[in-house]
């Protein structure tokens, strides 16, 4: 059963059943579950392109995983992924604008988690085709959806943006990517043309010998989870 907001405490209704199907938006008082048990996910999922409304490439959802996590995927790839609940408050997965009250709520059970929103105005959460997660308002006095808050909104929002072991800093105008101390590129080429998605590598190779120098054991006791 679905609450309405218009509903009485007394009056129950069973929820519309496109609410199962729910393509590309997210109304108020809709749900987007993930069951652990029974492997069920239900999820946005964008338009191929803005004329086209055939399923796309991006959806969005409960990372069944975890149950913890909101996440939206490129293909089967995590695309862009919201901080995980920390056990006890809601704070950090929800995301309230500055001019109306829209929360979007992961609310996590023992088998399943859903993802629901409730706004005091005409709102809605639209995946896009280009994979942006954006919460928009109806603003009657231009007649139209604004946007007023999207995810990812920069480039280092985006997961595994620039490879594994590496940082991205996006604080500046432009994106830069660098590697963890003791690493380098994997394609040093490839970074100089802005193609960071291989990451880094280890300058030395990662030795798994007991017997090292005096002045490797720091460094060897760092990496004996990676050895074993």
């Amino acid at each position: 059963m679905m609450e309405k907001p218009w509903m009485s405490d007394r009056e129950e209704a069973p929820s519309p059943m496109s609410f199962d199907d729910p393509t590309d938006t997210l109304l108020p008082g809709m749900r987007l579950v993930s069951n652990s048990k029974t492997g069920v996910v239900r999820k946005l999922v964008s338009w191929r392109d803005d004329s086209d409304p055939s399923p796309g490439e991006f959806s969005f959802g409960v990372d069944p995983r975890t149950l913890f996590q909101m996440v939206t995927w490129k293909g089967s790839d995590p695309y862009w992924r919201r901080h995980l609940w920390n056990g006890s408050s809601l704070s950090v997965t929800s995301d309230t604008n500055g001019s109306m009250d829209s929360v979007l709520r992961l609310v996590p059970n023992d088998t399943d988690a859903y993802i629901t929103f409730s706004s005091n105005t005409l709102g809605r959460y639209l995946l896009d085709s280009t994979g942006k997660l954006k919460m928009m308002y109806w603003e009657d006095s231009i007649k139209n959806w604004t946007v007023n808050w999207v995810r990812p909104e920069r480039p280092c929002d985006l997961y595994d943006r620039c490879g594994p072991n590496s940082i991205c800093d996006d604080s500046f105008l432009a994106q830069t990517c660098s590697c963890l101390q003791g690493f380098e590129p994997q394609s040093q080429k490839d970074w100089e043309v802005g193609n960071w998605s291989g990451g880094c590598t280890r300058t030395k190779p990662l030795s798994c010998d007991n017997k090292v120098a005096n002045d490797e054991i720091a460094q060897s006791a760092e990496t004996d989870k990676e050895c074993e």
